[in-house]
């Protein structure tokens, strides 16, 4: 992914949810419009480190960025 491409979506997820450091499973499934499936092999693969809650599993918004640099 280019430089540009990158910085869209970084001041796109800003945009999207501003202020948030955690995120939902399903937020990240809307955002980068795959499946849930998707999100959970990136976990398993230790791909993405989450964080557990007593609301859930997490996923810090470093993580996030970190995946649109691929």
């Amino acid at each position: 992914m280019n430089t540009t491409t990158h910085d869209a979506l970084c001041d796109c997820l800003d945009a999207a949810y501003p202020r948030r450091q955690l995120f939902r499973i399903e937020e990240l499934v809307e955002f980068f419009g795959c499946s849930r499936t998707t999100i959970e092999r990136w976990m398993r693969n230790k791909n993405v480190h989450t964080i557990v809650t007593p609301g859930g599993v997490r996923i810090p918004r470093s993580e996030v960025f970190k995946l649109t640099a691929y």
